[in-house]
């Protein structure tokens, strides 16, 4: 399977972390981003003094969620929740690998209500993998919580990166493939969409948005971007 590949996790995450960054306004070419996942140099003991933060944390991030996958298709169960200690301790270290300042890592720790709804949301992410549904579907559920997300920012700035991350480790484990987006116009067009649902879920207290115009291009955005990786890349690996 195409998870199994090292060349997969290489290029995919050069390419989800250079468009990312170049978001950012971070320069970085995809080569020099290959050339940094593939030889590890993240973990270089110099590698702070010619990176910036971001980019290290980036890379860091990117292969506690293939170790995620492969941790998720290993253990083959019908149930995954994040309570499951094997699961719950890379859940965790993604956050800090992405914010090593903790800010937000009570939200991880269920002793509150808002930190309760937010573990119940991430448990909502992780049992579609054991689910029997088509991609769509999923798609659909996904958004739906992504977008729920973006409104209550538990994690500040960074919850739409972590969330991004753990909508690739879902699709990704269910074998669908990635979303991939490389063009800097593409990463603003869904921005752009997320935000005007925000707004309009805001503005009219809307429970149930999945049928907004919003929304659905959103999620034909996802899903023609994953029948893209399938159609051209996935044979590659």
């Amino acid at each position: 399977m195409f998870y199994t590949s090292n060349k997969f996790w290489v290029e995919t995450g050069a390419d989800i972390i250079t468009t990312i960054l170049d978001y950012l306004e971070v320069k970085v070419s995809k080569d020099e981003m290959e050339d940094f996942i593939s030889q590890r140099e993240y973990l270089n003991e110099d590698v702070n003094d010619n990176y910036e933060p971001i980019y290290i944390n980036l890379a860091k991030a990117w292969e506690i969620v293939r170790v995620l996958v492969l941790k998720i298709k290993e253990h083959k169960t019908d149930k995954t929740k994040i309570s499951e200690g094997w699961l719950y301790d890379e859940i965790i270290l993604l956050y800090k690998t992405l914010d090593p300042t903790n800010r937000y890592l009570s939200m991880f720790e269920g002793k509150t209500s808002e930190s309760k709804k937010f573990i119940g949301l991430l448990d909502s992410f992780i049992e579609r993998i054991s689910l029997t549904e088509t991609v769509e579907p999923l798609l659909e559920f996904l958004g739906v919580a992504f977008i729920e997300l973006l409104i209550t920012k538990d994690l500040g700035e960074l919850t739409g990166i972590y969330f991004w991350f753990m909508l690739e480790c879902v699709l990704i484990s269910r074998g669908y493939g990635p979303i991939i987006i490389t063009e800097k116009s593409e990463l603003r067009y869904i921005f752009g969409l997320q935000e005007k649902i925000t707004i309009e879920i805001k503005k009219y207290l809307l429970k149930d948005f999945s049928n907004l115009k919003q929304f659905r291009e959103v999620v034909n955005f996802w899903t023609n971007k994953i029948e893209l990786f399938r159609m051209e890349k996935i044979n590659l690996y």
